[in-house]
């Protein structure tokens, strides 16, 4: 999902450059904060994908993987 991935890489690019600038005492820990928002970014864009391709209209009801079973 090349959506999500580009929010993700934009957030940890601007949280990293804006983390070194303000505490660049953290080291190692500016990336993994870092990288942590990114994927978060990531995740909310992929919540919002999927309840979009969910609710879209003349959609018909999907089953579960369980239901099928």
């Amino acid at each position: 999902m090349l959506c999500a991935q580009i929010p993700n890489l934009t957030t940890v690019i601007i949280a990293l450059l804006f983390l070194v600038h303000l505490v660049p005492e953290w080291n190692g820990l500016n990336g993994s904060v870092a990288s942590t928002l990114g994927e978060i970014i990531g995740l909310i864009v992929v919540i919002i994908v999927f309840k979009r391709m969910g609710s879209a209209p003349g959609e018909k009801e999907k089953t579960s993987l369980f239901t099928r079973i």
